[in-house]
């Protein structure tokens, strides 16, 4: 009878700290943490509303003459 009390203080110190730990954050990178906080990627991995690209258009004229094996180019 004697050891129902210690039981019982056992098994709730023990839903006591699993409870506690259940809801303790995983760790987060800084990278990663700062795409967040700057927009560019949301929680899920999508693009966020502040998430861009880099674009480039450029015109290259190039003529190669194999024979020579040459290049020459304009851009």
């Amino acid at each position: 009878m004697k050891k129902l009390p210690f039981l019982s203080q056992l098994v709730a110190l023990a839903l006591t700290c699993s409870a506690s730990l259940a809801q303790a954050p995983l760790p987060m990178p800084r990278n990663l943490r700062a795409t967040y906080d700057k927009g560019t990627r949301t929680a899920t991995g999508r693009p966020g509303p502040r998430y861009w690209q880099n674009t480039a258009d450029y015109t290259i004229a190039v003529d190669f003459n194999p024979a020579s094996r040459k290049i020459q180019g304009e851009v």
